[in-house]
């Protein structure tokens, strides 16, 4: 794997663990957003993700890699979209997710 991809998967790792752990250390805040735990729950999976590819470029198999980054990328969509609703008072469209997740 090239030098400049890992320094880029690295960079994207530790900036979404801190959102993250930032995020879930404000959700108990007065006057916070809804969804803001979503958003944690989203920078989780994007790092995962990325952690992922890291790994497996390494050390494994990095067809797997991808995959599992595809199936973090979903899941990431998936929470954020939930967390926005959330956070802009709207209904959550549950169809719409079950047909991102399953396409």
């Amino acid at each position: 794997m090239p030098l400049l991809f890992t320094s880029v998967l690295l960079v994207g790792i530790t900036c979404n663990l801190l959102s993250g752990l930032l995020f879930a250390l404000t959700k108990n805040m007065p006057k916070v957003q809804r969804g803001i735990s979503w958003w944690a729950l989203s920078s989780i999976a994007s790092a995962f993700g990325y952690g992922a590819l890291f790994i497996c470029g390494h050390f494994g198999d990095a067809n797997q890699g991808e995959a599992i980054y595809n199936l973090s990328l979903i899941s990431w969509s998936s929470f954020l979209y939930i967390g926005c609703c959330l956070a802009l008072r709207q209904a959550v469209n549950k169809p719409l997710i079950i047909m991102i997740n399953v396409a």
